[in-house]
């Protein structure tokens, strides 16, 4: 079962391509499904609608994105790219309105957790997940921050 799907606010009204991301049930977070579907007349032009505003939508929750930057930069730490992580980091704290805190990385993906679940209910099922993915993979969690 699909456990939740978003549509990419870049492609939502593009008459011919959308970029969807899929989660499912039961299935470990790094393990999300980004489909870029593009018309047959496209003949795969992934530039297709790239900054057209006319192609932009707004129905995107920018905490449930801020939380899977958080899952990628996980994954982006736990392979040694310190500087992916950092600016995916970056872009979720500011996302969600949040100062980023200077600590280690691991320690601002738990900052980033636990506030996203306090100031967002709706989404706090995933902040739980993505603060115990933090846990697991960094040893980390609130009390040893």
């Amino acid at each position: 079962p699909i456990r939740s799907l978003r549509a990419d606010p870049d492609f939502q009204r593009s008459d011919r391509r959308r970029l969807l991301f899929v989660l499912f049930e039961g299935v470990p977070l790094f393990w999300r499904l980004d489909l870029d579907l593009l018309a047959r007349s496209l003949g795969g032009d992934c530039g297709y609608d790239v900054g057209n505003p006319a192609a932009r939508g707004t129905d995107w929750s920018l905490s449930h994105s801020a939380l899977m930057n958080a899952v990628a930069a996980t994954k982006a730490l736990l392979r040694g790219q310190h500087e992916n992580a950092a600016g995916l980091l970056a872009r979720a704290f500011a996302r969600v309105g949040l100062a980023m805190p200077i600590c280690d990385p691991g320690r601002q993906i738990i900052a980033l957790g636990e506030g996203i679940r306090r100031m967002h209910p709706e989404v706090e099922e995933l902040a739980v997940e993505v603060l115990a993915l933090s846990q697991q993979a960094f040893g980390l969690d609130a009390s040893n921050r």
